[in-house]
């Protein structure tokens, strides 16, 4: 069969812009291919783009990707509670791309791992809406190695964002994890008298927010204890009542170790909004959680 055949016959089934567009950039349509495309109208009202035309600050696949241009990529939508992802990164194919969207402030974390050689994540916002990747949108970045896991953790506002998965010269499966701790969080409601929540840490469920409010200035107590594990807790205080937390507002912190060693804040506080963050320090484990406001 001959290279005009086979353009036909590749362009029956993924006769798209973006199809085009792709096989143009990487050098792979000659100059009979692009006539052909011509006689099928198929260069007539879009050109197709080279890589001179792009600007400095993009690169071609980045921005053929981020627009949903490739297979690769996955558009989640907007990030309510935890999406999950398991997918590959190698030589011929190193990057993956996650899009995903905001309604309202929130405190996300991204966790990537399960690899087997250096994979690593970086986090960028559309700031400017135009659905690409351009200079200066990059938020923050992480590596998973095969002893540790990459990790993001950021208050982000309303927009629209991307992750990008990328190889670092070995092949490797992965397991990408986004969150949003915001939207999931246990909403306490006022704290008044004696409050019990249980739960568990493990790799599906890393960290935990629960929510409260004082009306009037009051002594609290938090314990956390029955853990097999270390386990963290956090106090914060939302200080500018924006929903989430934010730099500046942690207000204290404690760790049980053990079922014999408990984690205990004891703080006199203000009337406002609260958050209290149980995190997963090590193995797997169950915990329970106490809350007292008399």
């Amino acid at each position: 069969m001959n290279n005009k055949v086979n353009w036909k016959m590749t362009f029956s089934c993924i006769g798209t812009y973006a199809a085009i567009a792709g096989l143009l950039l990487n050098g792979v349509l000659t100059a009979e291919a692009r006539e052909w495309l011509k006689e099928k109208s198929l260069l007539k009202s879009s050109p197709i783009p080279t890589t001179n035309s792009l600007p400095a600050t993009e690169t071609p696949l980045s921005k053929l990707v981020a627009q949903g241009f490739e297979s690769g990529s996955n558009n989640i939508g907007v990030l309510r509670n935890t999406r999950v992802f398991s997918d590959r990164v190698t030589s011929d194919n190193q990057e993956k791309y996650y899009s995903f969207s905001l309604d309202q402030p929130s405190n996300i974390s991204l966790y990537l791992d399960n690899v087997t050689s250096d994979v690593s994540m970086r986090l960028y916002v559309d700031t400017n809406g135009n659905g690409v990747i351009d200079s200066g949108e990059s938020l923050d970045s992480s590596t998973a190695y095969s002893s540790s896991t990459g990790v993001i953790g950021r208050a982000l506002g309303a927009d629209n964002y991307i992750v990008v998965v990328r190889f670092r010269g070995r092949n490797s499966n992965y397991n990408l994890q986004l969150v949003n701790n915001t939207t999931s969080a246990v909403n306490v409601g006022i704290l008044k008298g004696s409050r019990t929540f249980t739960g568990s840490m493990n790799r599906n469920n890393r960290v935990k927010y629960y929510r409260f409010r004082l009306n009037n200035d009051s002594n609290v107590n938090l314990s956390l204890d029955r853990v097999t594990s270390q386990v963290s807790m956090r106090l914060h205080v939302d200080t500018n009542g924006n929903g989430v937390i934010d730099s500046g507002e942690s207000v204290d912190s404690a760790t049980a170790y053990s079922s014999s060693s408990s984690g205990v804040i004891r703080r006199r506080l203000g009337a406002d909004n609260y958050f209290v963050v149980i995190g997963q320090n090590r193995g797997n484990t169950n915990y329970r959680l106490t809350m007292f406001s008399p």
